[in-house]
């Protein structure tokens, strides 16, 4: 069965037998799914370079037993800008890993989907960084429902706190110079 996604994040790329690409993608549609890209590591494969993490991509996927098959990929937004900026590029891998780490396979959420997309959007246009931040915070903890009450302010600290005991795994803050 062949599936059109038409937005979807990078969020994470390995490769798989010396050959073979397997892709975390974060999609409207679908949520968060693993895919396959045939051949993707090799040198001259057309499908490597748009595979990379914070691509914002479209995909045509032929739907297998246990993975999604990538057969086309074309980048739908470029957010290279992200990689000038060594402060943006550890928030937005930040917040990639913040989604990858609390969300389930399959399991759609649109919502979140938007808030990744809109902050990705804003650290590429090197948008004031603690305002995103501060976006990303509140608007996460009350999409997942787990906004502590009687709070006026979200640091980092208290972020991070709150998403430990929430996800339970470890999570790590971004660098900064």
């Amino acid at each position: 069965m062949i599936l059109n996604v038409n937005s979807a994040i990078v969020l994470h790329r390995k490769v798989m037998d010396e050959q073979d690409l397997l892709i975390e993608v974060f999609s409207e549609d679908l949520g968060k799914i693993q895919c396959i890209a045939k051949s993707a590591a090799k040198i001259s494969s057309k499908l490597s370079g748009k595979l990379n993490p914070l691509n914002v991509i479209s995909l045509q996927l032929f739907k297998g037993k246990s993975f999604y098959t990538i057969t086309d990929v074309s980048i739908t937004e470029n957010l290279s800008s992200i990689r000038d900026h060594f402060n943006n590029l550890q928030w937005a891998l930040f917040f990639v890993s913040v989604i990858r780490l609390s969300t389930e396979y399959k399991q759609k959420q649109k919502s979140l989907y938007t808030l990744l997309y809109q902050c990705l959007k804003q650290l590429n246009e090197n948008r004031n960084l603690k305002e995103i931040k501060t976006f990303f915070y509140e608007h996460y903890l009350t999409i997942e429902g787990i906004m502590p009450p009687l709070v006026l302010s979200i640091d980092d600290k208290l972020f991070l706190n709150t998403v430990q005991a929430y996800i339970e795994k470890p999570l790590r803050a971004p660098l900064a110079i």
